[in-house]
């Protein structure tokens, strides 16, 4: 009996030991996750360690034991029990990878804000190596598991189980990851690891909203030498605009709108090509500060709540209030603009403090911190909240490859199947000309309902419902005065314009081409406690190309920066000779429509396959 007992022991050994382990990592990789904000960083990575030497340790009693596997008929399990213990071990070596990229990174920002010794280069290398192989190793897993081959293992359930519920947020992890691995080539050329750089920030308020964003009520000199961060000063844009010489002519709706014989630094962002009115600016800031620069960055107010909500709340001593991502709007507009008046440094102050704050926050910043910073400087960056314009062509051409630049958003629809593309495109642009805040209590809704004709042709409308929730015709809201921009497709025709029931004369609405737009531009008034409707009217020139029965419509339909996720319809009408054999995420297809319900908290591109019958 004793022989047998033995025997037994000998047998099932490998199978509890490799139980055990295989728990044992999971409950380590559970609790390395709960560390994915890298609060703590060390310990992170010792658990991430542990697990994966658990689970190799499972999987290696786990082949010991094949022959009993066999024996009992369960050698297809075991198989399936050994791919997941795989898949365990390149989650936590991907966890493990995802750890050390943030100790570098805590590296790097202690070298970069607190001028520590240390090596820059080797510190970036590190962290895109740890990036990639993270990134290597979450896209493995989440290949696996898409595959669905670990659901057959029916006595393994609740390991199964918990590996999923670790494993739901990686295609997030993974997009974040990859938005970090985009990131990173910039740094070095930015913080000027050979020499040194100053970047212009531009400070815009989008409760006024302008056509990058809003407006420029103060700025900023950010400057970097060595790779080191060297200072950091905020000043009033109506000091610089005090110093400007001579006339410059200004935009005419300037002129005619807001009364200006001359056209200021404030109001130097004009066009929406933040590429232009980057270049414009520093032009600007030349001409008033004797200033040169190497690029530009414009920091909306959302972006600006974005690096309160990876701060947390910051403490202003001097104003004995705390500011927090909650409370940002209306204590900006409470201290830069109550009482304020050109050349009074209320508003500097203001600013400065808070950026100051924040920069000394990001400076002491632990790996959390600075993942929390990547994180608000990517969301604010797809929706165009952070604008940049580098004069380094390497970053600067990447920044236009990833639509971080602010440049005019003309997506590449040229698609890998060689289908033919016919594109519809609509670009809203307003700028609130009314000298007021009336953005912060405006609601837009947007619709752009195509009708593709029997002859192929297009008709589009584009419906904007303006809401001015101003509680009163009185500062900071009022009257939402607005000249409003539409970029159409260059073989576009006008149509119609409607504002409220009224049509207007189009020869008193502005047409122009810029480079391969027709611009449309007109005035819109939305008074106190009002809706509003304006609805424009354009055919396209270029019918619907069919090439062997089949073509795609493409709708394209930027978001303009300062604004937010306004909701956005996109309704296609088509004829009954067409049918559609695919539509774009989001796309509900019914007999002769198809329509898209979304919002503009990024640009957005639609798309319809059809074929002719």
């Amino acid at each position: 009996f004793a022989s047998i007992s033995l025997l037994l022991l000998y047998l099932l050994a490998p199978i509890i030991l490799l139980a055990v382990s295989a728990f044992a990592g999971v409950k380590q990789l559970k609790q390395a996750s709960s560390q994915l904000d890298f609060t703590q960083v060390s310990q992170m990575t010792k658990l991430t360690e542990k697990a994966q030497k658990n689970f190799e340790f499972s999987q290696s009693m786990l082949r010991r034991s094949q022959f009993i596997a066999t024996v009992l008929g369960l050698k297809s399990l075991s198989q399936n029990f050994d791919r997941l213990l795989f898949i365990a071990i390149k989650l936590s070596q991907g966890a493990g990878h995802l750890a050390r990229a943030g100790e570098a990174g805590t590296v790097l920002s202690a070298i970069i804000f607190q001028h520590q010794d240390g090596n820059i280069a080797q510190a970036i290398k590190e962290i895109r190596l740890s990036l990639d192989q993270g990134y290597n190793d979450f896209s493995f897993v989440d290949s696996e598991l898409q595959s669905g081959r670990e659901l057959q293992l029916d006595l393994t359930t609740s390991l199964t189980k918990q590996l999923q519920t670790l494993t739901n947020d990686l295609p997030v992890i993974r997009h974040k990851i990859n938005q970090a691995r985009l990131l990173l080539p910039l740094v070095p050329g930015f913080i000027a690891q050979e020499s040194k750089k100053t970047y212009l920030v531009l400070f815009q308020n989008s409760a006024e909203l302008r056509p990058t964003g809003g407006f420029i009520g103060s700025y900023g000199l950010l400057s970097f030498e060595k790779g080191k961060l060297l200072d950091f000063s905020v000043e009033d844009i109506y000091a610089a605009d005090g110093q400007l010489k001579g006339y410059v002519e200004p935009p005419e709706p300037i002129k005619q709108f807001l009364g200006q014989n001359t056209w200021y630094f404030r109001d130097s962002n004009w066009d929406p090509d933040f590429t232009v009115s980057a270049e414009r600016a520093e032009w600007f800031l030349n001409k008033t500060t004797s200033r040169n620069v190497d690029g530009v960055i414009a920091v909306n107010l959302p972006a600006v709540k974005e690096l309160l909500v990876a701060t947390g709340p910051i403490t202003l001593s001097d104003y004995n209030e705390e500011v927090t991502s909650d409370n940002l709007f209306e204590r900006a507009e409470y201290h830069s603009e109550i009482d304020f008046f050109p050349g009074s440094t209320q508003k500097k102050d203001f600013l400065g403090a808070l950026a100051r704050e924040i920069f000394d926050r990001l400076k002491n910043s632990s790996a959390s911190g600075w993942l929390k910073l990547s994180q608000a400087l990517e969301t604010s960056l797809a929706q165009k909240q952070l604008l940049l314009y580098l004069h380094d062509a390497d970053s600067q051409r990447l920044l236009l490859e990833q639509n971080w630049a602010g440049a005019i958003f003309t997506p590449n629809l040229n698609p890998a199947d060689n289908q033919p593309v016919t594109s519809d495109y609509s670009y809203l642009v307003e700028a609130n000309l009314g000298i007021n805040k009336a953005n912060y209590f405006l609601r837009r809704s947007l619709e752009q309902q195509l009708t593709l004709l029997k002859n192929r042709e297009i008709l589009s409308v584009t419906t904007i419902e303006y809401q001015n929730q101003s509680p009163a015709d009185a500062w900071p809201g009022g009257i939402y005065r607005t000249y409003l921009r539409q970029y159409l497709p260059q073989n576009s025709a006008l149509v119609s314009v409607k504002v409220a029931d009224s049509k207007l004369d189009l020869k008193d609405i502005d047409q122009t081409i810029v480079n391969d737009k027709l611009v449309l531009g007109f005035p819109v008034t939305v008074p106190v406690k009002n809706s509003l409707k304006v609805e424009i009217t354009y055919r396209l020139n270029d019918p619907l190309t069919i090439t062997d029965q089949q073509g795609r419509l493409a709708v394209v339909v930027p978001k303009q920066p300062g604004t937010l996720a306004d909701p956005l319809k996109v309704i296609v009408n088509y004829p009954s000779y067409l049918s559609v054999s695919a539509v774009s995420s989001q796309g509900i297809v019914s007999p002769q429509v198809v329509t898209f319900q979304s919002d503009l908290s990024i640009d957005r591109v639609f798309t319809i396959d059809f074929i002719e019958r």
